[in-house]
């Protein structure tokens, strides 16, 4: 019986250059090797090397428009191994007055792949579940389901129509 070769990824994310450009990618968009590179100050030939890596690997998509390529998350596994290494990894001492304002920015608000995250997150996940808009799954699996009467704030107050996701959701899965 053949297994999967997990070294190949873990391989892939030892690498601190690949976790940035992986960690810059967390934001859901697509970015040119140029805009990676400014983000990086990598040079733009290892910005390209580590992810024809990632891409090779299914980490990252690439999509071509026009002369431009486009890279991207590949799929929702990627963010949430991302995410589940970070809990196992110890936090990088903050160095300068710069990186401490960051920190404190995300640690605030960020947004995470598909989904708000930090303070700003949880107090919105506390505020819908206190008024009854959301419910927790009993089994701890951090899934969320909406409410009847849930619902009717998204259609009343946010014009979100729920019946409409579901569906959408249903031909994404």
């Amino acid at each position: 019986m053949n297994s999967p070769d997990v070294t190949t990824i873990l391989r892939l994310l030892s690498d601190r250059s690949r976790i940035t450009i992986l960690d810059i990618l967390m934001d859901g968009r697509a970015y040119t090797v140029n805009e990676i590179t400014a983000f990086t100050k990598l040079k733009q030939h290892t910005v390209s090397y580590h992810l024809k890596l990632l891409t090779e690997a299914k980490l990252t998509a690439v999509k071509q428009y026009g002369k431009f390529r486009y890279y991207s998350i590949s799929n929702t596994m990627t963010p949430e191994l991302f995410e589940f290494l970070s809990n196992y990894s110890p936090v990088e001492p903050t160095k300068s007055y710069k990186q401490h304002f960051a920190k404190k920015e995300l640690k605030q608000a960020r947004t995470c792949y598909d989904h708000i995250a930090g303070e700003l997150g949880v107090k919105i996940k506390d505020f819908l579940i206190s008024e009854n808009i959301i419910i927790a799954a009993n089994d701890n699996s951090g899934i969320y389901s909406v409410t009847p009467s849930g619902e009717i704030f998204f259609a009343e107050e946010l014009k979100i129509n729920i019946e409409n996701l579901k569906t959408q959701f249903v031909k994404l899965s």
